[in-house]
């Protein structure tokens, strides 16, 4: 497959030098007995993944990456699937709100035992609008915290209000998910209304 994306697709860029595309890909695959593999491409190298990678221009964001990514003591991943797709939501949304050369609609493609989920276009809406609002608030508090010169009550009943927020915000994107999923997964068609009587 690899070898046919460079020589068929590549090719048809206007460019003398393939080298200087800098084109990447990452490969996730399932064997019949459930071993999970990732792998990324270097030009024409293919390397094994550890543990994560970030790629194109996305790679500006892999500190935050760096920061929400757990492992064991033993080097291993120790994040849920369902944190893995929230996490990959938020690097989205971080590289679309600060590098102008990314946008357009995420998707978000996971492998497991049940095989291959990729998120619906409605899902990252109440994403987005859940981070957005978190950034701006938890980075405010983060500078009152460091302030030395902040008086402390006011900075408790900062923490108190922001803990109220958030629990509220959190509440609010679950049922933002629940409305479209319910709207999404209706199967009743839409009836157009009209004025007229049917004949």
């Amino acid at each position: 497959m690899l070898r046919d994306i460079i020589d068929n697709d590549l090719v048809n860029y206007p460019i003398s030098d393939r080298g200087m595309l800098g084109f990447q890909l990452l490969i996730a695959f399932r064997t019949r007995d459930k071993y999970f593999g990732l792998f990324q491409t270097d030009g024409s190298l293919v390397k094994h993944v550890r543990h994560m990678a970030v790629l194109g221009s996305g790679v500006v964001v892999k500190v935050f990456a760096d920061t929400l990514y757990k492992k064991t003591s033993w080097d291993a991943p120790r994040l849920l699937l369902s944190e893995g797709r929230a996490m990959a939501a938020y690097l989205a949304d971080l590289a679309k709100s600060q590098i102008y050369t990314v946008g357009g609609d995420v998707a978000i493609a996971t492998l497991g035992d049940d095989g291959i989920h990729i998120t619906k276009k409605w899902e990252m809406s109440p994403w987005e609008n859940f981070f957005s609002w978190y950034r701006d608030n938890s980075g405010r508090l983060m500078l009152m915290a460091a302030d030395p010169d902040f008086p402390d009550d006011s900075f408790r009943y900062s923490v108190a209000q922001f803990s109220k927020a958030l629990i509220s915000t959190r509440q609010g994107l679950m049922s933002a998910r629940d409305k479209w999923k319910e709207s999404w997964d209706d199967p009743t068609p839409s009836t157009p209304q009209t004025s007229e009587d049917p004949q």
